[in-house]
């Protein structure tokens, strides 16, 4: 279907390009004897029918050009009317004085305007499909060079989430890590082995309202006397303490001894290490004798 139709847009144009042509010779040889009867040298005569009727073909011209360019043709259409009804009046004017021959002097300007803007036509309709077809190439390639990097882009994008996604997570990992390194309680196992934070000196542990409170309502000599003035007597203190508290821990021992929690620590290390204070299943358990009653506090009671 495309190649006929190739071969009959390029028949049609071969004979509109003939018979302009034959208008055109037609015109130009009566404008050429016109000339002549007028008194102009046959040498420059033929001049006369090139300007005119060239006039017409070169302002047709002009006006496919402008079309093609987006434009309005105005001007170039107004050159084209006036040298087509000049020439018409020439021709005209060289034909007998009856109407046929007049008739037919007017037949070939008329047949050249129109066969030659019919080539016009013909001719700017093959350019805009070919400027079409050109733009649809442009076209299809600049879709597939954006379609090339949207999947490039994307793959980044990708990528950059998966990297982002494990950064996070190992975020979060070394976060829930240092939260168990600073808030870590003491377990069971091995209870004595657990950092503690003080923020006075040795012997002193800072009161918040929540300690005092439990302090307050813990009874007994323990939580309400000065804490002992030596370690032996604090030591025995811990150990009483535990024999009747093996599930104990240090912040409960610092809160009840009114010791920081990091000399608790020192003193359940210590008296581990001298064999007199063990963990077992059911908690502390005190190996080795306590001290008499009277250096012993009351710590039966436990804080709520």
């Amino acid at each position: 279907m495309k190649t006929t139709n190739r071969h009959l847009s390029l028949l049609t144009g071969l004979l509109v390009a003939f018979l302009a042509a034959a208008a055109f010779w037609l015109s130009f040889g009566t404008l050429r004897d016109l000339a002549v009867q007028q008194g102009i040298s046959p040498d420059v005569a033929w001049l006369y029918p090139a300007i005119i009727d060239g006039a017409i073909i070169v302002f047709s011209l002009s006006v496919v050009q402008v079309s093609l360019a987006g434009e309005r043709p105005h001007y170039p259409w107004v050159l084209v009317g006036v040298f087509t009804a000049l020439s018409v009046m020439l021709n005209i004017l060289h034909a007998a004085a009856t109407i046929l021959p007049k008739l037919m002097a007017a037949i070939p300007p008329v047949a050249l305007f129109l066969s030659f803007e019919l080539l016009m036509n013909q001719i700017k309709w093959a350019a805009r499909r070919q400027s079409l077809g050109q733009t649809i190439a442009e076209l299809e390639t600049a879709i597939a060079t954006l379609q090339a990097e949207r999947s490039r882009l994307e793959g980044e994008i990708a990528a950059a989430t998966t990297a982002l996604k494990s950064k996070h997570e190992a975020l979060r990992v070394a976060g829930l890590k240092l939260s168990q390194r600073e808030e870590v309680t003491p377990t069971r196992e091995n209870p004595g082995a657990l950092p503690a934070k003080s923020n006075g000196q040795e012997g002193e542990t800072p009161e918040t309202d929540k300690t005092k409170a439990r302090r307050g309502r813990t009874s007994g000599p323990t939580a309400n006397s000065q804490p002992p003035a030596t370690k032996d007597e604090s030591q025995a203190q811990l150990l009483a303490y535990l024999l009747t508290h093996p599930q104990a821990n240090p912040r409960d021992m610092a809160e009840v001894m009114g010791r920081a929690r990091s000399t608790i620590q020192r003193y359940i290390q210590e008296l581990q290490a001298q064999g007199t204070l063990a963990w077992g299943p059911d908690g502390w358990q005190v190996i080795q004798p306590l001290p008499t009653s009277e250096e012993i506090p009351n710590t039966t009671e436990d804080k709520e």
